[in-house]
């Protein structure tokens, strides 16, 4: 058996192979290193003693510039890793990176998509709970939160069952007909008492006037879920009867990301003048408890708030998403393509953890002290935003159409000169080719294309690596547009082509009917918890430019013009 600890140890700890330097010394997570320092040190305060530890790795040995082990070496190192797990009979396992995930498990999932799940392995008859290698956290500091709460789950797997996490199943029933739905909202508005309810949409795309509503889900019960299936709330009565239901104040409506749920069902395409003939429409819908933005004050980290990670993360949730997978082969196939009964268990699931969440939330935003800040400042602005991005914002479509006319030859211009400048420092087609190797030989310099971008750029203008590579990001051209030439016309040119291309193209591919722009506000899209806009990002408005122009006011109303500088200064002073 290798590693080193205690042989009868209740944790063991699995990394992926030894480094150069433990490789030298004999050790396993040498505590002298970084690694090892961070991992005693967040053993320590999660209190799993060290003296009831086994230390070890899937290669028992180093690789050639400390590179990760191939599959091959994989699975011929892992009857000596089986034979010690053996030996010392650990009641959980920590499963340090990728390696020791597909050692143990079996798996090819990223340590993103895997932690937060405690598996029983009937293998080796102990948890194994998957996380990031301690070196990993040392590159990546984001890494560190979650690395503490997988130890958390570490120190307490001892007092687990044996056999894994019994899980309470989830019920769900669906209300097929009108008569029966409608008896069922009645009910819930004639409870007199506050009641929690979650709810989500299931939706056939993205655009909230033209997609249709699949089903409506909702959980008013522990591990218990009612569907709403297409064909009911398309009926006009049963979307009466919901309207009322969503009016009534002793409700609490729980979502996940709620802005896109609301914007669904309250986006009324007749109201906008705009021509979709869209079948459910419930303008009373509300959002009192969003679980996303709860989980944002909680952990500020961006791609942490999605419910599949904070719902496995919370309650053990099981991938229950892998069964859309089969009936989802791209990006673009609609959610109709599911079948109905798949695509409903789906759905119970996702609003029971949701109306899981409110509680641990509450309870983590009181200890975090962000509660106050979310109720009284989060949730009325996110309810705000949701109504401003319905409204969207008025643009002089005539004036944006005539600048994509004029657009075309400004770009074609800006693209000649930095042709020119390239083609005095050696660019042409042919040399191009012959130093690449490129199999296709270009008619003209294309400022599209990142080869021949890259290569003109750096290896016939020799600047250095920007940041370690051949960039030719907003940063690198903002670094070197005074070293040279070239850079200052790439520069000009990429301000041109962002003018043009995100506000003038960009614009007119996203305009509704009723010549509005619906943008996307971001509560939880910084860290700084500053807001954020995309989609376009009207936040970020160049100064000195025509774009100004093209956002006109409505009849009977101005546009006002208001400075935000000093406004943090001015925030901290009340």
């Amino acid at each position: 058996m290798h590693g080193k600890g205690n042989p009868n140890a209740t944790f063991m700890f699995v990394g992926e192979k030894l480094s150069s330097v433990e490789a030298r010394v004999g050790e396993y997570f040498y505590e002298q290193l970084p690694a090892g320092k961070l991992l005693r040190a967040v053993m320590e305060q999660v209190q799993i003693p060290v003296e009831d530890s086994f230390f070890t790795v899937v290669c028992n040995y180093a690789t050639p510039g400390d590179k990760p082990p191939t599959i091959a070496e994989i699975r011929q190192a892992l009857p000596a890793l089986k034979e010690t797990i053996e030996n010392v009979k650990p009641k959980v396992i920590a499963a340090m990176g990728s390696t020791a995930v597909k050692a143990l498990l079996g798996r090819n999932d990223t340590i993103g998509e895997i932690r937060g799940y405690r598996f029983w392995s009937h293998e080796y008859n102990c948890y194994i709970i998957p996380t990031y290698a301690p070196s990993a956290v040392i590159t990546t500091p984001t890494f560190f939160n979650d690395f503490a709460n997988d130890l958390i789950k570490v120190a307490e797997a001892p007092n687990l069952p044996p056999g894994g996490i019994n899980q309470e199943p989830i019920r769900w029933y669906v209300l097929k007909t009108p008569s029966r739905a409608i008896r069922v909202l009645r009910w819930l508005r004639s409870i007199n008492q506050p009641l929690d309810i979650s709810l989500d949409i299931e939706t056939d795309g993205f655009d909230y006037f033209k997609d249709d509503i699949l089903d409506i889900g909702m959980s008013f019960k522990d591990n218990v879920a009612i569907i709403f299936p297409k064909w009911v709330i398309e009926r006009p009565e049963v979307q009466e009867e919901l309207d009322k239901t969503f009016a009534c104040e002793h409700i609490c409506w729980i979502l996940q990301n709620g802005k896109f749920d609301g914007q669904y069902l309250k986006a009324d395409p007749k109201k906008y003048g705009i021509p979709f003939n869209k079948k459910v429409v419930c303008p009373s819908v509300r959002v009192d408890f969003d679980t996303m933005l709860a989980h944002y004050c909680i952990d500020e980290r961006p791609g942490t708030h999605g419910l599949k990670l904070w719902a496995r993360e919370f309650f053990d949730a099981p991938n229950y998403e892998d069964e859309l997978r089969p009936y989802l082969p791209t990006k673009d196939t609609p959610y109709s393509a599911i079948p109905d009964e798949v695509r409903w268990k789906y759905l119970a699931h996702d609003v029971v953890y949701t109306r899981k969440g409110k509680k641990v939330f509450i309870e983590k935003m009181i200890e975090e002290g962000t509660y106050d800040v979310f109720q009284k400042l989060i949730m009325p602005a996110a309810n705000a935003l949701m109504d401003i991005e319905l409204d969207g914002v008025l643009l002089d479509v005539p004036k944006l159409r005539a600048l994509k006319q004029e657009a075309e030859p400004k770009m074609e211009e800006a693209r000649k000169v930095l042709e020119k400048e390239a083609e005095k420092i050696g660019w042409s087609p042919l040399a191009f080719v012959r130093a690449t190797g490129s199999k296709t030989l270009p008619k003209e310099l294309n400022p599209k294309s990142y080869p021949q971008m890259q290569w003109v750029a750096y290896d016939l203008c020799k600047m250095p690596l920007f940041d370690g590579k051949k960039s030719i990001s907003k940063d690198a051209v903002d670094a070197y547009k005074h070293r040279h030439p070239f850079w200052k016309a790439l520069a000009d040119y990429k301000q041109v082509a962002d003018l043009f291309g995100t506000y003038v193209k960009g614009m007119l591919e996203r305009v509704d009917a009723d010549s509005r722009i619906r943008p996307d506000f971001l509560i939880h899209g910084t860290v700084t918890g500053r807001l954020s806009c995309t989609d376009p990002n009207l936040m970020n408005i160049p100064r000195k430019s025509f774009v100004k122009d093209l956002f006109i006011a409505p009849e009977d109303s101005v546009i006002v013009s208001v400075d935000y500088k000093t406004l943090e200064v001015v925030v901290a002073a009340i």
